[in-house]
């Protein structure tokens, strides 16, 4: 997941910058004809297309380079073009983290959890409980689901 954020981070730049951009048109205008010369005219794949694709190129070893120094603690910019607003704007790995908890549903969280806790500890130490509160033809009608586990081994 830090890989294909860093990715987009990292893509962004190279079909919103209309340099960068040129240059990836015409390496796949190039690339077109090369197609279309090899196949005899049988595969003919639009330039402007094939631009999409030969500009995510540049981008792979730079987002596996920000990976690379996000690891090692390092910080990088949010978005690396110079000039940018967003290029001031240091990120690290604790705050791409806090991005993925808070966009994470509330659920995936609990069970990534119980199965970091199931892999480390090799049993599963917790107890569930739910509530449900609902309101029907306005008078409030209350019902509580309670479920519990518990895996203890006894040895």
């Amino acid at each position: 997941m830090l890989f294909s954020t860093r990715l987009v981070f990292r893509y962004l730049p190279e079909i919103m910058e209309e340099d960068r951009f040129a240059i990836h048109k015409a390496s796949a205008a190039l690339l077109s004809q090369a197609i279309a010369v090899l196949t005899l005219g049988y595969i003919v794949i639009e330039p402007e297309a094939l631009a999409y694709i030969v500009a995510i190129f540049p981008a792979i070893p730079r987002a596996a380079m920000d990976v690379k120094k996000l690891l090692q603690g390092e910080e990088v910019s949010l978005y690396p073009v110079p000039g940018h607003s967003l290029a001031k704007l240091k990120v690290n790995y604790i705050d791409h983290l806090r991005v993925f908890a808070f966009l994470t549903p509330h659920k995936r969280k609990l069970d990534m959890t119980s199965q970091y806790i199931k892999k480390n500890m090799g049993k599963s130490y917790y107890c569930t409980a739910s509530f449900i509160l609902s309101v029907k033809n306005g008078g409030a009608y209350e019902k509580e689901v309670s479920y519990l586990e518990s895996s203890f081994t006894h040895s």
